[in-house]
């Protein structure tokens, strides 16, 4: 018997070989929250008879099913590198001490496919599966903000749902090397100068194609791109001076003074010296405004929401997970 309550809640997925096809979960994650759900298109026929003032019970059918939704993790320093290959569809590792350095760049999500088990504590102490295939990450948001954990949030779309699947035995990484990243392990700079915010999100929205049905099947095909990746985000900073606002005036988006680097470094080390990171590098960045008004007596903050852009010489986004994973 499980605890009845979400305490006993696990959440899991796989890499899948085949899309749509099961994959045994076998990473598995502290989930902080989840809204999976089923959607169900259902399609009456039209046809009348005599004296019927409802439609027949005979005269519908479920014709189109898949599933929506989003769960919700603390970002850590194991286990997490394959949430960001799926998230932005390219990778690439190299040694770093005994551990390893782990490239994540945007790419095509073609074959990026994964199965998510959601184990859902009943009240009988029974742990229920929802399970869901053929996933594909339709958005990510990555953010933080005084007295929270790096937190990331991803958007799932789904094929379909099924509950008729064996729970799978969770896992997670040994506590030697493995932690999350506190809001004071974090620093944020732009343009290569160390600034002060009190929150920042980003976000990630991969424009997928996610009404591919067609003719003879409930289930739809994969999920493809079918628009540009949209990389924005939103930082609040202390109104110190006017060079962040200035960026935004000017139009600047040269990686000299606009770029932005955000790292996040743990308490603890995989090798000597060597201490898990995740470094996000956004070279060319348009800031969108806004301008810092007086509102009363209080110190002025200066919200400064941004684009990502392709400047044609550097990588848009760049991921490097320093960790003693040496696979995703």
């Amino acid at each position: 018997m499980a605890i009845r309550s979400g305490l006993a809640a696990q959440l899991g997925i796989a890499l899948e070989t085949t899309f749509g096809s099961r994959a045994v979960p076998d990473h598995f994650y502290e989930v902080v929250s989840e809204s999976m759900k089923l959607n169900r298109s259902r399609t009456s026929a039209k046809g009348l008879r005599p004296s019927k003032l409802l439609d027949r019970s005979q005269r519908f059918r479920t014709t189109r099913r898949d599933a929506t939704g989003d769960f919700v993790l603390e970002a850590q320093s194991n286990n997490f590198g394959l949430l960001f290959y799926l998230a932005l569809g390219t990778k690439a590792s190299i040694a770093d001490g005994v551990g390893f350095k782990r490239t994540y760049t945007l790419g095509d999500l073609f074959s990026r496919s994964f199965t998510l088990q959601i184990g859902t504590p009943d009240t009988s102490g029974t742990v229920q599966v929802r399970e869901y295939t053929g996933c594909k990450v339709e958005q990510w948001d990555l953010s933080t903000a005084i007295d929270q954990v790096l937190s990331f949030k991803v958007t799932v779309d789904a094929v379909d749902e099924t509950v008729n699947q064996t729970l799978a035995t969770a896992s997670y990484p040994a506590v030697t090397f493995n932690e999350v990243y506190y809001v004071d392990e974090i620093l944020m700079t732009i343009g290569g100068n160390a600034i002060k915010v009190s929150d920042f999100t980003l976000t990630g929205k991969n424009n997928l194609k996610v009404d591919r049905n067609v003719i003879g099947s409930q289930l739809k095909l994969e999920q493809l791109r079918h628009a540009y990746t949209n990389l924005t985000g939103t930082l609040t900073a202390i109104f110190t001076d006017l060079t962040l606002y200035n960026l935004f005036v000017n139009d600047t988006t040269a990686a000299a003074s606009a770029q932005i680097i955000i790292t996040a470094t743990g308490q603890k080390n995989y090798d000597t010296a060597k201490p898990n990171k995740i470094v996000i590098t956004l070279p060319s960045v348009r800031y969108d405004g806004e301008t810092p008004n007086v509102t009363g007596p209080d110190v002025i903050d200066m919200k400064l929401p941004f684009t990502v852009l392709d400047d044609d010489i550097n990588t848009p986004i760049t991921i490097d997970y320093y960790t003693a994973d040496s696979a995703d």
